[in-house]
């Protein structure tokens, strides 16, 4: 898989959350995949670290 995109578990992993919550924030147009497959979902991987940028930046200002 090219380093740019990665898949659903990858991810979670980089968000620190479940893959469950990974559908939740694509169904509530949180995060928006570059493709959906049978049972994963393909995402662009600087997609993933904005969110988690924005994740922090959340977090930090509670």
């Amino acid at each position: 898989m090219d380093k740019d995109v990665i898949g659903t578990i990858e991810a979670a992993e980089i968000l620190e959350c479940s893959r469950q919550n990974i559908k939740r924030l694509v169904d509530n147009g949180k995060l928006v995949p570059l493709k959906e497959l049978e049972r994963d979902r393909i995402f662009l991987k600087q997609d993933i670290l904005n969110r988690k940028t924005e994740m922090d930046l959340k977090k930090a200002s509670k």
